[in-house]
């Protein structure tokens, strides 16, 4: 059985972060490993708090797991700052493994789940590491300078495009863009169909 890494944020309700990126790793058959980087309190309703787990403890469990572990694919949620996202580099400098990156800037709700330096560390830092990166629309838009990069691709979901139809754009490391517009799946509050997207787009789909 394959080994799938998620480094991402503890969703209570779980209904986003480690919890649904457990669901859609056991759905692939695949086994589910964790870093957490953050612990939230959230629901459908929106996000109510957040704390970012310490950039010593994010290394520490990363060494827990990559030192031990034969892990075939790594899946990053949210990063919280720039520290843990000093650690994640470091760790993954030396994986040669397919890495995915879903930005988590803002939720839903409109809560803000990553400190403004971090942004720019990511994109420099990070993004080269990945095979594939997934912005929404609007994480789109904050990045759209780093958008195009010689060794990633990115997946821009239509998600929070206004409109029935859901087109997903992605741009391969040459900027030859394809697109994808299979409809929209319905979901109730914070509750995403972004596991979909991953299903349907990730390297790692069989």
């Amino acid at each position: 059985m394959e080994i799938v890494l998620t480094i991402a944020g503890s969703d209570p309700s779980g209904g986003a972060g480690i919890q649904q990126d457990l669901k859609v790793i056991t759905a692939h058959g695949c086994y589910g490993a964790t870093v957490i980087t953050a612990l939230t309190s959230q629901n459908t309703l929106g996000v109510q708090s957040s704390m970012p787990v310490p950039s010593d403890v994010v290394a520490s469990q990363l060494q827990s797991v990559l030192s031990d572990l034969q892990v075939s694919a790594i899946k990053i949620g949210m990063i919280p700052n720039k520290a843990v996202a000093e650690v994640i580099v470091q760790a993954l400098q030396d994986v040669h493994i397919p890495i995915i990156y879903d930005p988590v800037m803002i939720s839903t709700s409109g809560y803000q789940l990553m400190s403004s330096d971090a942004i720019a560390y990511i994109a420099q830092h990070l993004f080269p590491l990945c095979a594939l990166v997934t912005p929404n629309l609007p994480e789109a838009k904050r990045l759209q300078d780093q958008i195009v990069h010689p060794q990633t691709a990115f997946l821009i979901k239509g998600g929070h495009a206004d409109s029935s139809l859901m087109t997903d754009r992605l741009i391969m490391p040459d900027g030859t863009i394809r697109e994808f517009t299979p409809g929209r799946e319905s979901a109730q509050g914070h509750f995403p169909s972004e596991g979909f997207h991953h299903r349907r787009h990730s390297p790692l789909h069989r």
